[in-house]
């Protein structure tokens, strides 16, 4: 056989192995990867007021882009019996657009359930729940959950999730954030005071930008430092900031997907950041190049 024609019947198989190499690779990272899930609790939603149907596109529309299967929850759904089954849900991120406050003369935090209070329910729970009223809006009463609720008696364990915690006062004291770190959770952002819907919404979907930027991530202390720059020049209503916590996962880096598709001649690049690693980037490189950023 001539030797040009043994070359280029070699080539076109190399060519053959390459493509469908790569269309495997392709097929396979197109899949959402076990345990890339996350949650929007739209308890904010049970008042037509306070509805943010864009704030929720939106949010759903970036998670997605980063490879998340996205579930919402809203109106009715999220009651007590829902809070007690959230941690064995799987959910790697969880955005609760939930109202929360600070139990009166107390150092808790409890966030608010779309469920109306009724007397004598759940009196088994004892001070794990709390009746609570909207700051603004209409004056109608709720369950709310405690930390020592998230700490007793909600069922299983978050797995290294990112809780955002979009209501007033979620880390003005750290008692919800740490019964959530207690329970498995691996950061809680959260705002320091009395903040609007408006303000909230905002503001978290410009974190959320930042935190799952599929071109740049910024760690948890990047994000939270650019939205309390600009909250600097322009500051919310009750002069409320961002906050983290706990202080040691400043350089927290939320897991996603990324895939980019370089063809220079025959590189392809596929890059898959697995949701068990919290500090590196790791990419699964196909023919000839590998890289690190």
């Amino acid at each position: 056989m001539p030797r040009k024609l043994l070359y280029g019947i070699s080539a076109i198989i190399l060519l053959v192995s390459i493509f469908l190499i790569s269309y495997y690779i392709l097929q396979k990272l197109n899949q959402t990867p076990e345990g890339l899930k996350a949650a929007i609790v739209d308890q904010l939603s049970i008042e037509q007021d306070f509805a943010n149907a864009t704030f929720v596109n939106s949010a759903t529309s970036i998670l997605t882009s980063a490879g998340y299967n996205v579930e919402t929850f809203s109106g009715q759904e999220v009651d007590v019996r829902f809070y007690e089954s959230l941690p064995s849900r799987g959910f790697g991120v969880v955005i609760l657009r939930a109202h929360s406050a600070v139990r009166q003369d107390s150092e808790y935090v409890d966030l608010f359930t779309s469920e109306r209070y009724v007397e004598g329910k759940y009196a088994e729970l004892g001070d794990q729940i709390s009746k609570a009223t909207f700051f603004l809006g209409p004056k109608t009463t709720y369950f709310a959950v405690g930390p020592t609720f998230v700490s007793q008696s909600m069922k299983g364990n978050f797995a290294d999730t990112v809780i955002i915690l979009m209501g007033c006062s979620g880390l003005n004291y750290t008692t919800m954030a740490e019964a959530f770190v207690g329970k498995g959770a691996s950061v809680i952002v959260g705002w320091t005071g009395l903040v609007l819907p408006s303000e909230t919404d905002y503001h978290v979907s410009l974190l959320l930008q930042y935190l799952f930027d599929q071109s740049r991530q910024d760690t948890i202390k990047e994000a939270v430092d650019k939205i309390n720059q600009q909250l600097g020049l322009r500051p919310t209503l009750y002069g409320s900031l961002l906050r983290y916590f706990p202080s040691w996962e400043r350089d927290y880096i939320v897991p996603i997907r990324k895939m980019d598709l370089l063809m220079d001649g025959v590189c392809l690049m596929c890059v898959f950041q697995p949701p068990t690693s919290r500090f590196k980037q790791d990419f699964l490189t196909s023919a000839r190049e590998s890289t690190r950023i």
